[in-house]
């Protein structure tokens, strides 16, 4: 982390006994003054080898520092108020920000790395604003790896997306995904991808539309899949409901093209629910011959234990661990 309260000649000292570090990391602070981010900036980005830059944009007091950042190949940036902060209503990235973080990104033609915390605030410059812009000025980004949290997700990401391998959108927001209109925007951004005929190798989310399960059914090659337990205390009923629905369908039909590639399953669970594995499921798992990781969630009855009243799970397998290890050490 470097402190933005060190002088002009600390700072390029540290620099250049550094040079070589293609990584850098900047989290300023609230109390900083404004020029001592535009030096930070001047002499970070000076950096011989600097490929990746990871930067906190909440309390950024010069957006014009971020001008002297191009050519970069991985960038990550937070936008995320912290919580003991959030009563502050005044307190978010600024438009003028935005627009210069988005200037490092159109600097980056060959940017192959993006992640990006938006955040809980509703704003309307989040990531459709960043990529409308990319898109004005007509480039193309070559992105290979896309990581996305608090995002509202937008179809202006798409032409970024040809040679992409990975993908991350986890910590949905909570207020976008209670709506009908949020639920179709996230079904909306799979079947695009699916137009796009995009071929994922590694996937982690943390809900499964239909149009995901569409999607994996329509190419062959994915070799990661994770479902990421949320940890948003604003998830309601009408959200599990959501999230629960296509638990079976996922099972049934979204590995066939997958078995001889998939290396990793792992899904992760907050709670016991209809993504708990269920001994229907051993021959779909079974079929994956190049799984190195496997993660279920089991029902506590699955184990030996009690069933939920919600949603009892087989009670007649107990040892579902020993009838599912055969089909897999094979």
């Amino acid at each position: 982390m470097l402190l933005a309260s060190l002088s002009n000649e600390i700072l390029l000292e540290i620099s250049s006994n550094t040079f070589s570090l293609p990584t850098r990391s900047w989290f300023p602070h609230a109390n900083d003054p404004e020029l001592s981010h535009e030096s930070v900036a001047k002499a970070v980005s000076q950096l011989p080898r600097l490929e990746h830059l990871a930067i906190d944009l909440v309390f950024l007091q010069s957006s014009t520092a971020l001008a002297h950042f191009k050519n970069l190949s991985s960038i990550e940036a937070g936008a995320q108020v912290p919580v003991r902060l959030r009563h502050i209503a005044a307190l978010a990235v600024t438009v003028s920000t935005v627009d210069a973080f988005t200037r490092v990104i159109i600097q980056s033609p060959k940017l192959r790395d993006f992640g990006f915390v938006l955040g809980d605030s509703k704003t309307d410059y989040g990531l459709a604003y960043i990529f409308q812009q990319c898109n004005k000025c007509g480039i193309r980004l070559p992105l290979d790896r896309v990581r996305l949290r608090k995002c509202i997700l937008s179809p202006d990401i798409l032409p970024h997306l040809s040679r992409l391998s990975t993908i991350e959108i986890l910590e949905s927001p909570s207020f976008l995904m209670e709506t009908k209109e949020g639920r179709q925007s996230l079904e909306e951004f799979w079947r695009l991808v699916t137009q796009h005929q995009l071929r994922l190798q590694r996937i982690a989310v943390d809900i499964v539309p239909h149009s995901l399960v569409d999607y994996l059914k329509s190419y062959e090659g994915l070799e990661s899949f994770k479902l990421c337990s949320s940890n948003d205390p604003g998830i309601n009923q009408s959200i599990f409901d959501y999230i629960e629905a296509t638990a079976a369908q996922f099972y049934d039909e979204a590995l066939d093209n997958h078995y001889s590639t998939l290396q990793l399953l792992d899904l992760n669970l907050a709670f016991e629910d209809k993504w708990c594995f269920r001994r229907t499921y051993t021959s779909t798992i079974a079929k994956c011959k190049s799984l190195k990781f496997l993660g279920l969630g089991l029902g506590f009855g699955q184990l030996g234990g009690p069933t939920t009243p919600k949603d009892p799970l087989e009670e007649d397998q107990p040892n579902i661990v020993r009838d599912l290890h055969p089909p897999l050490s094979r």
